[in-house]
């Protein structure tokens, strides 16, 4: 089946893949980073107001693609 695919979507969509796999990375790399900034390690070690504080956080600092 996937032989029947022409080689430029296989190359799209191999490119589409990794795109979704680094993005995935920087992405838990920004909010580790925000965990470490808030001296946790998960954010169900925050309180609600934190919590809602810590989120809040990374919606603004996380910079992506809203298209």
């Amino acid at each position: 089946m996937i032989k029947d695919l022409s080689p430029n979507l296989i190359a799209a969509s191999a490119g589409l893949l990794q795109q979704a796999a680094d993005d995935k990375a920087a992405y838990q790399k920004f909010f580790n980073g925000m965990l470490k900034k808030y001296g946790v390690d998960s954010p169900n070690e925050l309180s609600r107001e934190k919590k809602k504080d810590f989120y809040s956080d990374v919606e603004k600092g996380w910079k992506h693609d809203e298209s």
